[in-house]
């Protein structure tokens, strides 16, 4: 702080004048004693006090006061906090201060490899009973285990009525077809009615009249305006018929054919039809004459074949 002198001339206004002039030296500063900077030298105050504001100085230190001037020992080591209180669960035997950091105890299971496990305890009280197995717990599935504890979703079970090795739980006929997906029909394949799907012979088979490579031939005629009039043959073989109706030749092979038709009065059949076919045993017709007749005289002669 710089000083200066200078002459104040001070005048006493007395009845007798201005009395005499002398010098003084001005020292400015805070002149406030419970300032934080109170100057004992400064006899000038230059408005320059500062207020005292007690706290810990030291940074490193719990409760360090940035705004503080003034040591007043507040401050505290954090090796001294900690928690006080004898019932909790963290309590510290040696802090000198409480921090406020005490956790209350929670009693419960804290080994996770237990099925009693408490993510909450922090205190094992010996509750810890079920160790963790994972695995299948379903009695009923096929990997069901007596031992698991925890079920991991890994259960397998058996298809809709089987059981765990691949058997028919009820299958009466013992013929590996369960019971509840037996399909009844004729099961034999040389059968007109085989069935493809069928798992239980019903005793409906139905088998062919004729051997295999033949086939039962049959005629049908048709009435015309004289059918008294019509005779025909097959083959050589004469039939005389009274009227329309139809015939079964019985099983015959493969071979060529021939029909005979014959008029008594020469003026053809008048309308009167034949027609010679056989049907498979899938039920397939095969025609070898269809509405044959005689259009005019005594005879007309026809030749198929059967394949």
């Amino acid at each position: 702080m710089k000083n200066f002198k200078i002459l104040i001339t001070i005048c006493i206004l007395t009845i007798f004048g201005c009395a005499k002039d002398f010098p003084k030296d001005i020292v400015l500063g805070c002149i406030e004693e419970t300032a934080f900077n109170y100057n004992e030298e400064a006899n000038t105050d230059d408005g320059s006090c500062i207020e005292v504001i007690n706290g810990c100085l030291d940074e490193t230190a719990y409760g360090y006061n940035e705004e503080a001037n003034t040591d007043d020992g507040s401050c505290i080591s954090f090796s001294d906090l900690g928690c006080m209180d004898e019932t909790a669960f963290n309590y510290d035997e040696t802090a000198l201060f409480d921090d406020g950091s005490c956790v209350d105890i929670v009693l419960g299971c804290t080994n996770l490899n237990y099925i009693e496990y408490n993510p909450n305890a922090n205190t094992d009280d010996g509750s810890c009973s079920t160790f963790i197995i994972e695995g299948c717990t379903q009695v009923n599935a096929c990997n069901y285990s007596p031992t698991v504890t925890v079920d991991d979703g890994s259960c397998v079970y058996p298809e809709l009525y089987y059981d765990c090795s691949g058997i028919c739980i009820n299958d009466n006929d013992g013929d590996g077809v369960c019971n509840e997906l037996e399909v009844s029909g004729c099961t034999d394949p040389i059968a007109t009615n085989y069935q493809e799907n069928a798992t239980n012979d019903d005793g409906s088979c139905e088998y062919p009249l004729c051997p295999q490579g033949q086939v039962e031939l049959m005629l049908n005629i048709t009435d015309g305006l004289y059918p008294d009039e019509v005779t025909w043959s097959l083959n050589g073989t004469d039939y005389n018929p009274i009227g329309g109706g139809s015939w079964t030749f019985g099983c015959q092979g493969s071979g060529t054919y021939t029909f005979y038709g014959a008029d008594s009065y020469g003026d053809g059949w008048n309308g009167t039809t034949a027609t010679l076919y056989s049907v498979s045993p899938s039920g397939l017709t095969t025609y070898y004459l269809s509405g044959a007749t005689i259009t005019s005289g005594f005879t007309g002669v026809w030749q198929f074949t059967i394949p």
